[in-house]
């Protein structure tokens, strides 16, 4: 991921952006400071969101029907889900960038 990250960082027609949630913390400021402090120990500069009360991650396996941890999600401009990954599979930011290049970034998506 953070290698893709840096593949399309200077693309404004790509956007990469980390939402954490956990039942574990009740207030935005310690989540959000918990992920960034992941994220820095990885190198990658994300604009970082969190949905404390993971009003969002229990939404989302009726759209997409994954329900674990981590989630990569693929939008397009019109907020549609283009693709969803879950978990991490070596070789998953392949496919990952072969549907940005390919589907969104080649039909304007």
């Amino acid at each position: 991921m953070a290698a893709l990250q840096k593949k399309y960082e200077n693309r404004k027609d790509v956007l990469f952006l980390s939402v954490s949630s956990s039942e574990g913390h009740t207030d935005h400021a310690s989540l959000k400071a918990e992920t960034e402090s992941v994220l820095g120990r990885f190198r990658v500069d994300l604009p970082t969101f969190s949905d404390p009360h993971s009003h969002t991650f229990l939404g989302l396996p009726e759209s997409i029907g994954k329900t674990g941890y981590p989630k990569t999600l693929i939008l397009d401009r019109r907020g549609v889900i283009r693709g969803a990954w879950e978990g991490y599979t070596p070789g998953a930011e392949l496919d990952m960038q072969q549907l940005i290049e390919g589907t969104l970034l080649g039909d304007g998506g």
